[in-house]
This record gives C-alpha cells, sequence and structure tokens, in this order.
C-alpha cells in the first residue's frame, strides 16, 4: 500500500485571505468615511499612497501579480501544453 507524502508549501492561502480581507475592509471604511465626512481630513494623495504601500506589501509577501486593479492587463507569460480539449 503507497503512502502519500504530504509537502508543505510555503504559500499560506489562509494568511493570505485574512491580509486581503483586511485591505478591503479598510478601503471601504476609508470610502465610507469620505462619503460620510467629506475627505475625513486625509487627501487623496495620502488614501493613495497608503493603498499602494499595502499592495506592494502583498505583493513583496506573496509575489507579483498577487494583487490587480479591474481593467489591468497581467503581462504574466504561464507555460501550457495544449491538449485540444475544450473543456
Amino acid at each position: 500500500m503507497k503512502t502519500k507524502k504530504v509537502v508543505k508549501r510555503k504559500f499560506n492561502f489562509k494568511k493570505f485571505l485574512i491580509l486581503l480581507l483586511h485591505l478591503i475592509i479598510w478601503y471601504c471604511i476609508m470610502l465610507s468615511n469620505e462619503q460620510m465626512y467629506g475627505n475625513g481630513g486625509y487627501n487623496m494623495a495620502d488614501k493613495q499612497q497608503a493603498l499602494e504601500t499595502a499592495i506592494k506589501q502583498l505583493e513583496k509577501q506573496y509575489g507579483k501579480g498577487t494583487v490587480m486593479r479591474l481593467g489591468q492587463s497581467s503581462g504574466l507569460n504561464i507555460e501550457s501544453i495544449s491538449t485540444g480539449s475544450l473543456s
């Protein structure tokens, strides 16, 4: 009987999802504060810089292409083997 060898991955998907969720929650709070209180004492440049810093931290920890903006082309080349299957 063969036993399966368990390989530990370096990528922690659960931790990544938690960080991404925190980023989304933070961004939603910033948007709601802006709608309720005007700019909330922050200018748009500060918000943009904070968002870029958070994205850079995620990319540093999990690699390039971790977070993408809507409409942004990925530019990632992924090798594949064509099987001819449509599914």
